[in-house]
């Protein structure tokens, strides 16, 4: 059985030893969390994150404004109207 002053001291260089980590981490991890944000490729990363979701709004918006399957056949429509009141025949074939 080891005698209790090395348990004790077992202890003591534990409980140092989760001391110095705590300090160590407490030190060192905002040191190295500051240098990886004002890093030259992390603003390059966050740009580019910001570009693609900047183009991922814009799609709705481009599709809104796209020509829809309704405004195809009311252009339709309308052109086989205006060339039967000319008198022309007309033709046309549906496909979906």
């Amino acid at each position: 059985m080891p005698a209790p002053e090395s348990l004790w001291r077992k202890r003591l260089h534990a409980i140092r030893d989760g001391f110095m980590n705590f300090i160590l981490g407490a030190i060192l991890l905002p040191m190295f969390a500051g240098a990886w944000l004002f890093s030259r490729s992390f603003r390059e990363e966050r740009r580019r994150n910001r570009a693609t979701l900047a183009a991922r709004a814009e799609e709705p918006k481009a599709a809104a404004e796209s020509e829809t399957l309704r405004d195809a056949v009311a252009n339709l429509m309308e052109t086989c109207r205006a060339a039967k009141a000319r008198g022309k025949k007309v033709l046309y074939a549906w496909s979906l």
